[in-house]
């Protein structure tokens, strides 16, 4: 929904696939002017809760479209880091605005990176998944158990989880409850850090190790007993 179809770049192609349509400036500006006489309507569908036959359809149109097989051996422990990218187009006037890791960081992400692969080994991977082909994402969180993550537009990806054992991780929370909602849709074991929200530190955001770690315990024992 920007100024100038330019700035649609990969999500236009995909858009069209999924929804076939053409899809171009104009047509996101209608879309958007619909949106704001139903905007209660599309807040409300924005932060779930969701039918799960929304993330069945999906996913069955993603096979449709996509060779999903081309990860061979997919890791199954993924840590989203934000992007480092500056600047994004904004929706209103072609304005520029910061995005990814200028909104929202983890201050000690590398801490955590290392920590998790010392854990995983080869069955970890951190992505940053401005840089992944749209395919390659669907194919790595369908064959994914754990997932951590910032709030942000990386954890919609759950909507391609497909192990219905796999546990999503939330660092931290944000007043918005949409990834609690997508797992609940999905049946997918949702744990969540809770801190209490101050603007002043929302930019970044240091992740106790120790407090992830013990949560891996708890998720870890859930996936090898099955339960």
């Amino acid at each position: 929904l920007l100024k100038r179809d330019d700035f649609l770049g990969d999500y236009k192609g995909i858009a069209e696939k999924f929804l076939n349509i053409s899809v171009n400036y104009e047509y996101g500006r209608q879309f958007s002017n619909m949106c704001r006489f139903k905007l209660h309507a599309v807040r409300s569908y924005s932060f779930g809760p969701y039918f799960p036959q929304t993330f069945d359809n999906l996913m069955a149109r993603a096979e449709d479209i996509y060779d999903l097989n081309s990860i061979k051996k997919p890791q199954r422990v993924i840590l989203i880091e934000r992007s480092h990218k500056p600047l994004s187009a904004n929706r209103t006037g072609g304005q520029w605005i910061k995005t990814g890791s200028f909104i929202r960081s983890i201050g000690n992400h590398q801490e955590l990176k290392e920590a998790l692969s010392r854990r995983y080994g080869d069955d970890f991977i951190n992505v940053v998944l401005e840089d992944m082909p749209f395919d390659e994402q669907i194919a790595l969180f369908k064959n994914a158990s754990i997932v951590i993550g910032q709030h942000g537009a990386g954890m919609c990806n759950i909507a391609w989880m497909a192990n219905k054992r796999a546990s999503v991780l939330e660092l931290p929370a944000t007043r918005f409850p949409t990834f609690k909602h997508m797992c609940l849709a999905k049946q997918i074991d949702y744990r969540v850090i809770y801190r209490k929200w101050r603007k002043e530190d929302s930019a970044e955001y240091r992740v106790d190790i120790g407090q992830v770690m013990g949560i891996l315990d708890s998720i870890d024992t859930r996936l090898t007993s099955g339960s």
